[in-house]
């Protein structure tokens, strides 16, 4: 049965997508996940690619963009909830945006920033980190200890609440697919989310 929620629904496909590697490629070394749509339609910046894709300093790893746009699927100290979960998500969004533009800004020359969730269009997964979790689709405040979510509410200053948003009453049931995602894996296999500060899409 199809969803109603339109971010279970994009987890199911995810899960399919999932599914596939576990069935056909579960020996390679890693995958990729990505949107299909224009924000990583640009070139892409090989020398990039090549910088990072065989450190030994990240488990998970996304990338920098000229303006980092997605700040839904971001969880980073203090901000571990989504920005769609306050009264006010504009301030908080905007906080997020400044947040993370400053703490990359401040990534000493071929370093990465530690998070628990990022994915920003694009993300590379060392296999063995992740294919034992799954996408979900719903807020999973399980996988965030209380003083998170504690401090999460301090620093926005504002109570988190669950409230409509795409057209259709969330309560529990949106958040972004990917929080889920990754959070499982830190718990279950300690992966190592990181950010390159460097752009990978020109």
């Amino acid at each position: 049965m199809v969803s109603k929620f339109r971010t279970q629904r994009i987890a199911n496909a995810r899960n399919g997508c999932l599914q596939m590697i576990r069935a056909n490629y579960s020996d390679y070394e890693m995958f990729i996940m990505m949107d299909c749509d224009d924000i990583c339609s640009p070139d892409v910046n090989l020398d990039v690619l090549k910088k990072y894709l065989y450190k030994n300093s990240w488990d998970s790893l996304s990338f920098n963009r000229s303006e980092y746009y997605d700040i839904w699927a971001l969880s980073i100290k203090p901000y571990m909830l989504s920005f769609r979960h306050h009264k006010n998500e504009n301030a908080v969004l905007n906080n997020m945006k400044a947040y993370i533009t400053d703490l990359l800004s401040k990534v000493p020359e071929n370093g990465l920033l530690k998070c628990a969730s990022a994915f920003n269009g694009f993300a590379i997964y060392r296999t063995n980190k992740f294919l034992n979790c799954n996408y979900d689709g719903r807020v999973r405040l399980d996988l965030i200890p209380k003083n998170y979510i504690y401090n999460n509410v301090l620093v926005n200053g504002q109570k988190i609440e669950f409230k409509e948003y795409g057209g259709i009453e969330q309560s529990f049931n949106e958040d972004c697919e990917h929080r889920a995602f990754h959070l499982e894996a830190i718990h279950k296999n300690g992966a190592r989310l990181r950010i390159s500060p460097e752009i990978l899409f020109n």
